[in-house]
C-alpha cells in the first residue's frame, strides 16, 4: 500500500503542491491527472526520494518513508523520458544496472532474459539503445524500472510521444504488472489510456486533487448525461431544444447537436424531440468522458 499525506512542495515563492493526499492498494493502477505543468512530476519524484518535500509525509505499507535507504527495492520510477547509455545494447545495459545489486552473473543473464520478455524486447537484447525506436526506449525504461522487483511502480507520462501501436503496447505491460499484484501510479495527461487501464482516478489542478476515486464511481458521479441528435434542420432543432426544461447546453456536432441535460428531464426531452415536427434522423444518449469532466473541472464548471 502506498499512501501520501498532505505532501506539500514550493520552489521559492512559486505553490506546486498544496497539499496531496492519495491512497493505493495492491493491485491497483491509479491514474494521476492533470495538465503539463500540474505537479504531477514533482509529487512522482517526491515518492521516489529524488525531490524534498515542504511538509506531509510518505507511507508504503503503513511505515513512514524517511530516506531512500526506506524505499530501495520498494519503488521502480520510470520517467517519461529515460535516460540510459545508449552506447549499451539493451542487454549490457541491463548488466550494468544490476551490477549495483549484488546479482551474481548466472542471476544478471536469467534477470535480464525475464525483462526483456517481459517488455516485448527480447529480439533487440543485442541492439545498441541507441537505435531503439522511442517506442522500445520507453520499454526499456520501464525494464530497468522493474529489476528489483519493486511492489510499488511509479511511470511519469509512459506513452506520451507514443503512436497509437506504441500506447497499447505500453499498456499492455501496464496491466500485465497489474496481473502481478503490483501498487502502480500512472502520471499522464492522455485521458483514453485512464479510461482504458486504471481503477482509481485522480484529477491534480492547482496543486491538489480536485476530484478523486473509483473509475466508475467517478464516471457516474460527474457525468451527465447527454442527448446526441441528428437532423438535416439543425438550426430549428437548436431553436427547440433551448427552450426545453432540463436543456443545459447545446453543442454543434457533425449533422446534428449535442445536448447536455438534467438526468431528471432526460425521458421528457426524449419524447419531446421525438414528437416535434422536426426531421430527426437520429437520437441517442451518452456520459461525458474522463477529458469532458476534467476539462470541466478545470475551467471550473460544475458537473
Amino acid at each position: 500500500m502506498l499512501r501520501l499525506k498532505n505532501i506539500k512542495k514550493s520552489y521559492n515563492e512559486k505553490v506546486v503542491l498544496r497539499g496531496v493526499n492519495l491512497e493505493l492498494e495492491s493491485g491497483q493502477v491509479y491514474g494521476l491527472i492533470g495538465a503539463n505543468g500540474a505537479g504531477k512530476t514533482t509529487l512522482l519524484n517526491i515518492i521516489a526520494g529524488v525531490a524534498s518535500k515542504n511538509d506531509g509525509t510518505v507511507e508504503i505499507d503503513n511505515h513512514v518513508i524517511n530516506n531512500l535507504n526506506d524505499i530501495k527495492g520498494r519503488i521502480g520510477y520510470v520517467l517519461d523520458i529515460p535516460a540510459m547509455f545508449e552506447y549499451l545494447t539493451a542487454s549490457e545495459y541491463l548488466h550494468f544496472l544490476m551490477s549495483a545489486l549484488n546479482f551474481t552473473e548466472d542471476e544478471k543473464n536469467l534477470k535480464t532474459e525475464q525483462l526483456l520478455l517481459a517488455v516485448g524486447l527480447e529480439d533487440a537484447k543485442n541492439q545498441k539503445i541507441r537505435n531503439f525506436s522511442r517506442g522500445m526506449k520507453q520499454r526499456m525504461g520501464i525494464a530497468a524500472g522493474l529489476i528489483a522487483n519493486p511492489p510499488i511502480v511509479l511511470l511519469d507520462e509512459p506513452s506520451s510521444a507514443l503512436d497509437p501501436q506504441g500506447r497499447a503496447e505500453v499498456m499492455e505491460i501496464i496491466n500485465e504488472l497489474k496481473n502481478q499484484g503490483k501498487t502502480i501510479l500512472l502520471s499522464t495527461h492522455i485521458l483514453s489510456d485512464v479510461e482504458r487501464i486504471c481503477d482509481k482516478i485522480g484529477l491534480l489542478i492547482d496543486g491538489r486533487i480536485e476530484i478523486e476515486g473509483n473509475l466508475n464511481e467517478v464516471m457516474e458521479r460527474y457525468s451527465k448525461p447527454i442527448l446526441c441528435v441528428e437532423s438535416a434542420e439543425v438550426e430549428k432543432l437548436k431553436t427547440f431544444v433551448k427552450n426545453l426544461d432540463g436543456c443545459r447546453a447545446v453543442y454543434d456536432i457533425a449533422g446534428g447537436i449535442e445536448i447536455e441535460i438534467d438526468a431528471d428531464k432526460k425521458q421528457q426531452i426524449f419524447k419531446d424531440i421525438v414528437n416535434s415536427e422536426i426531421e430527426i434522423s437520429g437520437i441517442y444518449t451518452k456520459k461525458a468522458s474522463v477529458e469532458e469532466i476534467f476539462l470541466n473541472v478545470r475551467k471550473g464548471g460544475q458537473m
